[in-house]
């Protein structure tokens, strides 16, 4: 007796080997990387006088390949972006009624006060001292509220403690309202 055995076809192409990361991936990945190397020198530089030229060399990447790099990660060019960083971070130190306009501009990175007004201005619809005032509005209020804290026993239901967590809070909220 024979017994038959059915042959199988062969396939007309041999099977795809496991495909590797598609170019696309692999862009977005490198993207990525450098994206976050030149965040991190922004971020530790941001209040120096730096220029793309600056950035590029520390990077060390030529001014061109540099300048095409940031457009393709940021989407924007590097002045753009650094000056609204620097705003960004100009707003946070806005809330603290001890620092001068002033001395905001210059902790941000800008060594003339006129020329951080403008692009605060230009950045956001507004000078930095509306800005300040608005933040500000309430601050003698927060402020007297604090000062009353030194007559509460330490033993009261209203401890030290729990009332400045509240003031952070109503400050940091105050913030959130302006930004949004």
């Amino acid at each position: 007796r024979r017994v038959s055995v059915p042959l199988t076809a062969r396939p007309a192409q041999p099977p795809a080997p496991a495909e590797p990361l598609r170019r696309e991936e692999d862009e977005d990945m490198r993207t990525a990387i450098i994206r976050a190397e030149i965040s991190r020198f922004i971020d530790a530089h941001y209040g120096e006088d730096i220029s793309m030229q600056d950035a590029a060399a520390a990077l060390r990447y030529s001014d061109a390949y540099f300048c095409k790099l940031f457009k393709q990660c940021f989407k924007v060019n590097f002045s753009a972006y650094l000056n609204e960083y620097r705003v960004n971070k100009a707003r946070q130190l806005i809330l603290d009624p001890r620092l001068s306009l002033k001395d905001i501009g210059a902790a941000v990175g800008y060594s003339d006060a006129n020329y951080f007004t403008r692009v605060f201005k230009r950045l956001t619809g507004q000078t930095p001292s509306n800005n300040q005032s608005q933040l500000h509005f309430h601050w003698p209020i927060l402020k007297n509220l604090n000062l009353y804290l030194q007559y509460i026993p330490e033993q009261s239901v209203f401890h030290h403690s729990l009332i400045e967590v509240v003031i952070d809070y109503l400050i940091s909220l105050c913030y959130i309202l302006l930004i949004l």
